[in-house]
């Protein structure tokens, strides 16, 4: 079996992660996150787990009660969390989903092949688009780095 890779071959890849699900706890946020870690991508997505209406997820935390909030500007996916878990609290949910990011790229940084990778793919893409368009891109890496 191939054990070739998307980057390889110069195609940009891009892992999501959802936090927040049913039976969620502090230790598998923290395995998910070490996962997409050693996972070869180039960039990756956190989000929060967000029940929409009409679905069975949202009807099942209806009917347990576990629903913290009916105002829809709530079920972002991004800022709030919307379910109340046994273990876990929303804010600690939340604030964990914002970091995963930034604890993400500190650690691809560190490897020398995949920075090399990143630095191509933003020339690749901002190719015609100018000078400008390169240093907002590389601010917006050090910004989410340094968690400004």
């Amino acid at each position: 079996m191939s054990k070739d890779t998307f980057s390889e071959y110069k195609i940009k890849n891009h892992a999501t992660f959802t936090f927040g699900l049913l039976g969620e706890t502090k230790q598998t946020m923290k395995q998910t996150l070490d996962f997409a870690k050693e996972l070869d991508v180039d960039s990756v997505q956190f989000s929060l787990t967000t029940p929409f209406p009409g679905t069975r997820y949202f009807d099942q935390l209806k009917k347990e009660n576990r629903l913290i909030s009916q105002n829809w500007k709530d079920f972002d996916g991004s800022s709030s969390s919307v379910i109340n878990f046994e273990n876990i609290t929303p804010e600690y949910l939340v604030e964990f989903c914002r970091k995963a990011s930034g604890r993400w790229l500190l650690s691809k940084i560190k490897d020398l092949s995949w920075l090399k990778r990143q630095i191509y793919n933003m020339f690749r893409q901002t190719k015609g688009q100018g000078v400008l368009f390169v240093v907002k891109r590389f601010k917006k890496g050090l910004d989410l780095i340094f968690g400004r």
